[in-house]
């Protein structure tokens, strides 16, 4: 299986390996390396809901999965509100702080085949999904923020069940810079709904 294509901006760099699990299982591990001056907030810290305590119910092996026609990505970020449903307030992972000089890794396990997965399903969730899995090409994208040390007042700590993270009470998502890793050195089957 093996290394992943590792993608780099702003003094930042996602690198990703395979892990070799038997099937149905999927795994890689990513590493951020945060190489500038300023203070990176990864929102790699997906969760399904918000349980008494406040607790956000947060799970590494959590990801958005977004498929389109010939591949698939596996992401951990903030995800734009489709145009044609309503929220509330957008939902905004959680996140992990990777300082200056730091690095940060993490090992993601899957269920395959994989189905779509968003924090907005709409619609499209309501539909059938096809029996039969297609093999599409497969990347891992990561967003994430940089703030300096005197931005931090607009980030706040808040408990997950993963521990501790860091919560933004807004961000647009067109404001994040997102990493992209891949393709995979293998296809992953995916499940279409019709």
């Amino acid at each position: 299986m093996g290394s992943v294509v590792a993608q780099k901006t702003l003094d930042c760099e996602l690198a990703v390996e395979v892990v070799p699990l038997p099937p149905p299982q999927f795994a890689f591990k990513y590493t951020f390396r945060n190489g500038g001056r300023l203070n990176a907030f990864l929102f790699n810290r997906l969760y399904r809901r918000l349980v008494p305590g406040p607790v956000f119910e947060t799970d590494a092996n959590l990801v958005y999965v977004e498929v389109n026609t010939s591949s698939v990505r596996l992401s951990k970020k903030t995800i734009p509100v489709p145009d044609d449903i309503c929220v509330e307030k957008p939902v905004i992972p959680c996140a992990t702080l990777v300082k200056p000089d730091g690095t940060f890794t993490e090992t993601v396990s899957v269920v395959l085949p994989l189905e779509s997965r968003t924090p907005y399903p709409g619609v499209r969730a309501r539909r059938e999904l096809c029996e039969d899995p297609e093999l599409l090409d497969a990347y891992f994208e990561l967003g994430f923020v940089l703030v300096p040390n005197d931005g931090l007042a607009w980030v706040r700590q808040v408990d997950t069940a993963g521990g501790r993270a860091w919560c933004f009470n807004s961000v647009d998502p067109e404001k994040q810079t997102v990493l992209r890793a891949g393709p995979f050195p293998a296809r992953l089957p995916v499940r279409r709904r019709s």
